[in-house]
Parts: structure tokens; C-alpha cells; sequence
């Protein structure tokens, strides 16, 4: 007579190579990610760079230093803004906050989500990184971080970022490289330079996923790991941590379709993201 615990482990078994089966096309759709290495970084005081994101010799953003002078001395400034199209338009945008008019980049760390799900696209043409040695700005002495950018070829549009090093002073900065998603409108993260997201492999030898219905079963996770749960979007709509070896996720508020689950091991930094349908 087969064990009771056999057949549910059986049944989940088949359930995780059905939704995998399933995945396999959904991955193939979701594109590529076209990465442009700047080697050697550039940047720095009285630069001007004009970053072609897709490489077709027309500038879809500008960053550069800005200083001004006045009676009392020097402002300097790291600035980025969309470069205008054949028809004098501003038609691409960055991730920012605005305030009282000025309108100021958001810093993104790696893994953060890049999308039409996230809101605060800007196309003003003078964004400040840096204003005044961090008098006005959220760049103020930031190493590795992400711009995230989106920008049109012809009609459509694309999702991108740039990774920059901006120093508290106003006129030190460089571009390290930048990536975008080369399928119209799909979204990709922060860092991002692999379709498959190749950090997957550092944890998926050992941690499984299961979807159950509504829920969202998670095995042989590491001692300490926080996970997040992103729409095909790109907006998060669930986060949380566990210290179990295995968890299940509730997720029966959640519509039907296509998520992202990523989990992070908090001891070791490893990241592991995954497509589920639910």
C-alpha cells in the first residue's frame, strides 16, 4: 500500500514539473537583455556623456557635471536628463521624485524592479543626481547604484538602467554600464544582465518552489532568507522572512497569472529569482 506522505510528495513533485513545463515558454518570451560594458568608466568634472542605450549612434539620455558661476563662487552639479529626438521632443524618462519643480533621480539597488508597474517616469530635461555637494539630490555619495531608465525605439518602448558612482562633491561621477530589455515594453531589474536571471543558479540546485493553488511552497531554503513576490510587471506585491527550512507563502489575494517569487539568502547574499504561475 503506498505511504500517504509518498503520494503528496508525489503529487507536488508532478505539480512543480507542470508549472516548470509551463515556465519554459514564458521564459523564452520574456526576451533578452542587451549589456553594454563602459570600459573604461567615464565620467568626472566637465564631462558630458551621451548614453545610446540600445548603441544605434543616437543619444537617448545625457549626463554630465554642470557648474554655474556666481559672485560668491562655484556650483557644481551632476545632472541627467532624456536627450531630445529628431523632432526637438523629450519623449524618454528616468525614475525620480519631484519637488517645488525640481525633479531628482531615485537611487535603485540591484534587484529593484524597472517597469511600467513603478511609478515616478519623468522627462524633464534637467534631472539633478547631485546638486550643490548634496544640498539638493538623493545621489549624494552613492557607489554602484542604478538609474532606471525608459526610452523609445521608434513607436515603442523599452526598460533599462545604468549603474553610476556619484561622490558627495557635485562634479565626481562615472557610468560603469548599462543594460535594457530588448523586448518592447517587458520589464527587467535593476543589474539585471541575464534573460535567465543567472543568479537563479546559486540557489536553485537546492531550493524548490511549489505553487498549490494559492499558495506558494518554498523547500530546503537557507537558515536565514527573505523573499519577495513580483507581478510579470514588475510591481512587488508581497514581501516577508523566514528563518524555516521550509514555508509556505498565502497568496490567495493574488489574481491569477504570471509572478516572480526571489528569494534572498540574508547569510550569504545569494539570490534566487523564479517564475511561478498561480
Amino acid at each position: 500500500m503506498e505511504n500517504n506522505d509518498s503520494h503528496k510528495i508525489s503529487k507536488k513533485l508532478l505539480r512543480y514539473g507542470a508549472v516548470t513545463a509551463a515556465l519554459a515558454g514564458v521564459t523564452e518570451a520574456s526576451g533578452q537583455i542587451m549589456y553594454t560594458d563602459v570600459d573604461p568608466d567615464e565620467g568626472g568634472a566637465g564631462v558630458l556623456y551621451n548614453l545610446d542605450m540600445d548603441n544605434d549612434n543616437n543619444s537617448d539620455f545625457q549626463l554630465r557635471h554642470l557648474d554655474v558661476s556666481f559672485s560668491g563662487g562655484t556650483l557644481n552639479s551632476v545632472v541627467v536628463g532624456p536627450a531630445a529626438d529628431s523632432m526637438s521632443n523629450f519623449s524618454n524618462s528616468i525614475l525620480a521624485s519631484s519637488n517645488e519643480g525640481f525633479v531628482y533621480p531615485l537611487v535603485l539597488n540591484g534587484g529593484d524592479p524597472i517597469s511600467s508597474g513603478v511609478s515616478g517616469w519623468n522627462n524633464e530635461e534637467l534631472q539633478y543626481l547631485n546638486g550643490e555637494s548634496c544640498s539638493v539630490g538623493n545621489w549624494c555619495d552613492e557607489t554602484d547604484k542604478y538609474l532606471g531608465l525608459r526610452f523609445k525605439i521608434g513607436t515603442d518602448v523599452y526598460y533599462g538602467w545604468a549603474r553610476l558612482d556619484v561622490a558627495t562633491n557635485g562634479e565626481s561621477w562615472v557610468i560603469k554600464d548599462y543594460a535594457y530589455n530588448t523586448q518592447p515594453g517587458e520589464p527587467l531589474d535593476a543589474g539585471e544582465t541575464d534573460p535567465t536571471m543567472g543568479t537563479e543558479d546559486l540557489l536553485a540546485s537546492t531550493v524548490k518552489v511549489v505553487t498549490d493553488n494559492k499558495f506558494i511552497e518554498l523547500y530546503n531554503l537557507p537558515s536565514k532568507s527573505a523573499y519577495k513576490l513580483y507581478a510579470i510587471s514588475g510591481k512587488e506585491v508581497m514581501m516577508g522572512q523566514t528563518s524555516e527550512e521550509n514555508f509556505v507563502i498565502p497568496a490567495n489575494g493574488l489574481s491569477n497569472g504570471v509572478y516572480i517569487v526571489q528569494i534572498l539568502d540574508e547569510n550569504t547574499g545569494d539570490l534566487m529569482r523564479k517564475k511561478i504561475i498561480l
